[in-house]
């Protein structure tokens, strides 16, 4: 590109302007576009995807279900990780009700850590490790854990799913980390939507207020920045992340 003028001078302020403008425009949207395609690889070789795992309580008791016959796959840290159930809705191999004679049974009840979340399969989480070592000793292993769930849900999962499979042992997984607060909220602290599990106004409810960001009757206009920052979060990655 040639920015000599006709005097043979070298290029006016204003064409100097106007190309540094548009390098400097280059450079930011190949910076921003480079950056969203990273991020969104990121997402999606890296990092788990929104899964549709549960469905509500068939029992219409409450709390909630994982769905049966689930084959997933998905992505975590790199790591293909392969998630399943059974026909009745267990992160397991498929099992009987009925109990075998003189075999025991060891039932496992619990939260996302029983669950194998995430473990590359339900053999290599830590209840199917449990499994390979007992099962060659006359004791048969069945896996009910449940992701998000607290004592309060496990109490019901106890009394309608695990009992009629007659354990001779049952093993309560907590977690001495959010299993309290899943606990304290209740059953009716999620919802399900299209199979996942969506807070409720229980959240609002129970937390005190000044653990809240916000109070819930608080009411308040939202102004153009603000409509325009929801619209950069809802459809670039990278404004999310950072």
């Amino acid at each position: 590109m040639n920015f000599r003028n006709e005097q043979g001078a070298g290029p006016s302020k204003g064409r100097m302007w106007i190309f540094w403008a548009i390098l400097a425009l280059f450079c930011v949207t190949t910076a921003v576009v480079g950056s969203e395609l990273l991020v969104r690889a990121y997402r999606r070789f890296y990092a788990p995807r929104k899964l549709s795992l549960v469905r509500e309580n068939p029992h219409g008791t409450g709390s909630y279900r994982l769905l049966p016959n689930l084959a997933v796959t998905t992505r975590v840290e790199g790591r293909k990780v392969r998630l399943r159930t059974n026909s009745l809705g267990m992160p397991w191999r498929e099992v009987s009700v009925t109990k075998t004679p003189n075999v025991r049974r060891v039932a496992f009840v619990g939260d996302s850590f029983a669950f194998g979340l995430w473990a590359d399969s339900w053999e290599r989480g830590f209840v199917g490790v449990f499994d390979s070592i007992l099962s060659r000793r006359g004791f048969e292993v069945l896996n009910f854990g449940t992701p998000g769930y607290g004592l309060d849900d496990m109490e019901l999962q106890i009394r309608e799913d695990v009992l009629p499979f007659q354990p001779d042992y049952l093993v309560l997984v907590f977690y001495d980390g959010n299993d309290f607060s899943d606990t304290w909220l209740g059953m009716g602290k999620y919802r399900v939507w299209k199979g996942r599990l969506v807070n409720t106004s229980l959240m609002k409810e129970k937390v005190p207020v000044g653990y809240r960001a916000k109070k819930p009757s608080e009411k308040r206009t939202v102004g153009p920045a603000e409509r325009i920052g929801k619209f950069f979060r809802s459809h670039l990655a990278i404004v999310r992340i950072l």
